[in-house]
């Protein structure tokens, strides 16, 4: 009898055990996500500066967070303040709904990116070069969102001529 006690609480604590366990790996898995980085189509930024329909310098105000596909990867929506624009029609102070490539998976909380891309973050100015597809505002590739610097506008810019 004093065997099977000793088991039982043995079986218990090993329970205890692989469930704290179990907690932790979720917990830092939530509070350090994973980036599952994919390879960048082929494109540079003369040609995606061509190829656009507008071309905004914006401050993000806030994601969405509703998801849809274009390409192979998922989309995040953004809202931004447009506060210059570059080729295109919108104005300045505008407020706009525009997608970037990369998304959160809700499940793990980690990331799907392309490689050297970053999630906008709020409150923060990036020059977005977009183009209208399936009636939305988007951003694809790394290339199509930057920190909004003088010498990045005026690259941008110079392909416009």
């Amino acid at each position: 009898m004093a065997n099977k006690k000793r088991l039982l609480n043995l079986s218990l604590i090993i329970l205890v055990i692989l469930g704290i366990a179990s907690l932790g790996h979720v917990i830092y898995s939530k509070s350090h996500p994973q980036v599952d980085y994919r390879p960048v189509p082929k494109t540079n930024l003369a040609n995606v500066v061509k190829k656009s329909d507008l071309i905004i310098v914006a401050e993000v105000k806030q994601s969405n967070l509703k998801q849809k596909n274009f390409d192979k990867l998922p989309a995040t929506s953004y809202q931004v303040t447009v506060k210059q624009v570059l080729k295109g029609t919108a104005t300045t102070g505008q407020k706009l709904n525009l997608y970037k490539a990369g998304a959160q998976k809700h499940r793990t909380g980690g990331y799907i990116l392309y490689q050297g891309d970053k999630i906008p973050q709020a409150q923060h100015t990036y020059l977005f070069v977009l183009e209208k597809r399936q009636g939305k505002w988007y951003a694809g590739t790394p290339s199509t969102m930057q920190v909004a610097t003088k010498a990045k506008i005026k690259q941008v810019q110079t392909y416009l001529k």
